[in-house]
């Protein structure tokens, strides 16, 4: 169903009928086969999947990922965060993640191009999932596993889950631009690095911290974000138009 421009498997009959199943079976007889498919055989899992939570479609699972390896990658932009596979049955690694469209389901970390293709993916199995010898911590380790098949001078983007300073330093190494929003709390040398307080800040007001090879940069909106990055700093912003409630409108500068 990936595949196809439906929201899910019940758009396949009625008005919005898939020929393709629906002149060869049923709805519900598709339904029923769907829901008994079985990967691999046996009740038990085999010596060298002992462990392995999801062995029973780690061959799919497998399929899946070297196909997304074969795809080509190109000097561009590219993007890695996690994602929920929507997912409500019965699953030790099944994860409620609050203010997600799809709260239930497993956790994968996704990296994709700037048009959304998948390029690559790691579904999270808990606290022993390893991503490489990196002990940077869970989410740096996942950039820089993900970010091996990209090509060098390729820019990455990435939330405030995953970006640490370290993570940039790292990233600068391996001739990759890394840019993401970065929690205060990560900021190494709080005590020097000085940022004003929102209050003290007018709306598209930036404010910039160097420290070769990474850049910190606090951006002022609605609210302030804090951005991380070794390759865009506060010297590159745009124009953009907000509301506001004595001009009605006005023009800010953008990160």
């Amino acid at each position: 169903m990936g595949c196809v421009p439906y929201p899910g498997c019940l758009c396949i009959g009625a008005g919005t009928k898939l020929g393709l199943i629906c002149n060869i079976m049923s709805r519900d007889r598709y339904l029923t086969l769907r829901n008994a498919l079985h990967v691999v055989e046996g009740d038990s899992a085999p010596d060298s999947e002992k462990g392995n939570v999801l062995w029973k479609v780690q061959p799919m699972i497998d399929k899946v990922k070297d196909t997304c390896n074969k795809l080509e990658r190109v000097p561009g932009f590219y993007s890695i965060d996690e994602q929920m596979i929507p997912f409500t049955g019965r699953c030790k690694l099944r994860q409620v993640v609050k203010n997600k469209p799809r709260p239930v389901g497993l956790k994968n970390f996704v990296m994709t191009t700037s048009e959304g293709l998948m390029l690559d993916f790691a579904i999270y199995e808990g606290a022993k999932t390893m991503f490489g010898e990196s002990n940077l911590g869970l989410g740096p380790s996942v950039i820089l596993s993900l970010a091996k098949s990209i090509p060098p001078g390729s820019c990455v983007y990435h939330d405030r889950y995953f970006t640490t300073v370290p993570l940039i330093e790292e990233m600068e190494k391996l001739n990759l631009h890394s840019t993401g929003t970065i929690m205060q709390n990560r900021i190494p040398d709080r005590a020097t690095i000085k940022f004003k307080k929102d209050s003290a800040m007018r709306r598209g007001e930036c404010q910039q911290f160097v420290c070769e090879p990474t850049v910190l940069v606090k951006w002022k909106d609605n609210k302030s974000v804090l951005l991380a990055s070794n390759c865009t700093g506060a010297s590159h912003t745009t124009s953009v138009k907000r509301w506001d409630k004595t001009s009605n409108s006005e023009e800010i500068r953008r990160l």
